[in-house]
């Protein structure tokens, strides 16, 4: 049926591995068994090869193989959303068991296929898509796609059910639900091999070659079949909300940039009290051409320079984001944001986030910029900023080591800017000065001791002084001192310190 279909590919187009341990478990227990042909996958023997292109296997008891004491597939992704969906897929019995090699193993209900991967279409913020291609038990060879919807449905002929889809993607983003789109095609054996044939014949592994490989792959992605859409819940960490209404009464001007689409970015960004339901909204969504985007400036301007204005939200998309950076309207962009109570952009890439960034850095204001992100999407944008902190999560931890500060929660900002940023000034001021003057006091006493001295080589200090001088006398204090000293308690920068500064 479509239904199991459409779990099927679930379970067969992503990038997720299965841990090493859950490999060795598996293949313990099939020895017990004695399945000699999954054995062989597992321990890559290549015995039965007319049994490795989506063959069946029978009679295998999998609940006492996979679910023995207790032992669950351990599934290893770098998108949390890519392990969301191999894992829904487990809940309808349809099990993504691992790979070896080119060769997938699926638990379906209560055999095994074993299917062939040709090769797999990367997904990039470009192309804002993945496929694989594979080869099942029958020699046939199938295309699997999944992506946002904006790049699957144009690839799509079945319209009537890209309109139906397009509906419910509306309704699972207006629910603050990730969304993709997933579609199929059965490809001819000749016309795969007529690109296979082509692949062949590019020589070299230059950055141009691997791109025209990827460019002939993408040839076959097109009269896809449109199955359905997933919708993932990416919950919010606890003290989100909390943490934006501080850093916005503290004069800080938070944006969110998102690759998500318009509606599920507004949709969380209310729930994160990013923006109020309350707020004037100006769009940008959709601009192709400068005359149109100079008609939504214009517009936006008045609307600024209204003498009643306030609680303005703006929020644009990545298609009009491309048309601000590359013309010169940049600069009129920056000044209608900066005054907005909240800036939302959508649909972005990884590189309109760092462009973003860099925008800001360079407007008439010269403001300090930080950066948080919890993805690789977000490394460019992190390391573009003054300061970048990467969250250390269900994302991955590249964030983190690209950042120059890791932290575990989105929370934990509050604290680092308002009550510890506060406190290091402070402190890193009061060590520079102190060491300052503790260098100069020593070097003015000695300097006119040697005057009185008629500049001979008498020392004032005793030797073992000097020595503990720098080691105890004067530095001990001093750390101490810059280690312990809050010129405001926390719970007055929290509060209202920021806010009597401003109205100062």
């Amino acid at each position: 049926t479509d239904i199991k279909f459409f779990f099927k590919i679930l379970a067969l187009c992503h990038s997720v591995q299965v841990s090493n341990e859950d490999m060795k478990k598996l293949s313990a227990r099939l020895s017990v068994t004695g399945n000699m042909q999954l054995m062989n996958f597992f321990k890559r023997k290549k015995i039965k090869t007319n049994n490795t292109n989506g063959s069946v296997v029978d009679n295998v008891t999998w609940n006492s193989i996979i679910n023995e004491n207790g032992n669950k597939i351990d599934y290893q992704a770098s998108s949390p959303d890519e392990k969301a969906l191999v894992e829904v897929a487990e809940r309808f019995d349809i099990t993504f068991l691992g790979e070896e090699g080119n060769d997938l193993v699926l638990k379906v209900g209560e055999h095994t296929e074993m299917y062939e991967r040709l090769q797999i279409i990367e997904f990039t913020s470009e192309r804002k898509r993945m496929s694989v291609i594979l080869r099942d038990r029958d020699g046939k060879i199938w295309l699997y796609c999944k992506g946002a919807e904006s790049s699957v449905f144009p690839l799509c002929t079945n319209y009537s059910c890209v309109q139906e889809t397009d509906r419910d993607i509306n309704i699972f983003a207006n629910k603050g639900l990730r969304t993709l789109a997933i579609a199929y095609r059965e490809v001819p054996e000749e016309e795969y091999e007529k690109v296979a044939e082509a692949i062949k014949r590019l020589d070299g592994k230059s950055a141009e070659a691997l791109q025209q490989v990827t460019q002939q792959y993408r040839t076959l992605e097109r009269n896809l079949t449109l199955l359905g859409a997933t919708g993932v819940e990416d919950c919010l960490q606890d003290n989100v909300a909390d943490t934006l209404a501080s850093l916005r009464a503290a004069g800080v001007k938070t944006w969110v940039l998102t690759g998500d689409k318009v509606e599920t970015a507004i949709n969380v960004a209310q729930s994160c009290a990013h923006i109020s339901e309350n707020d004037r909204r100006m769009f940008m969504i959709g601009i192709e051409d400068s005359t149109t985007l100079q008609a939504h400036i214009g517009e936006c301007s008045r609307i600024i320079n209204e003498p009643s204005y306030r609680d303005l939200t703006l929020v644009v998309d990545g298609t009009s984001m491309t048309q601000v950076l590359d013309t010169a309207y940049a600069p009129a962009f920056v000044n209608i944001a900066i005054k907005c109570h909240a800036v939302l952009c959508c649909r972005l890439s990884p590189i309109q986030k760092a462009k973003i960034v860099k925008l800001i850095k360079e407007s008439d204001e010269r403001p300090i910029t930080a950066a948080i992100g919890d993805g690789a999407n977000d490394i460019s944008m992190i390391q573009e900023a003054h300061v970048g902190f990467g969250i250390l999560g269900r994302e991955g931890h590249q964030a983190g080591r690209s950042a120059d500060f890791a932290i575990t929660k989105f929370s934990m900002i509050k604290k680092i800017l308002l009550v510890m940023g506060h406190w290091y000034n402070q402190r890193l001021a009061t060590l520079i000065q102190y060491f300052f003057y503790k260098n100069l006091v020593l070097g003015n006493i000695m300097f006119l001791f040697q005057i009185h001295t008629v500049f001979s080589t008498q020392s004032i200090f005793d030797s073992m002084y000097l020595t503990f001088y720098n080691l105890v006398f004067t530095s001990v204090p001093v750390l101490l001192l810059s280690v312990t000293e809050q010129a405001w308690s926390s719970d007055v920068l929290y509060k209202d310190f920021y806010t009597l500064l401003h109205s100062v």
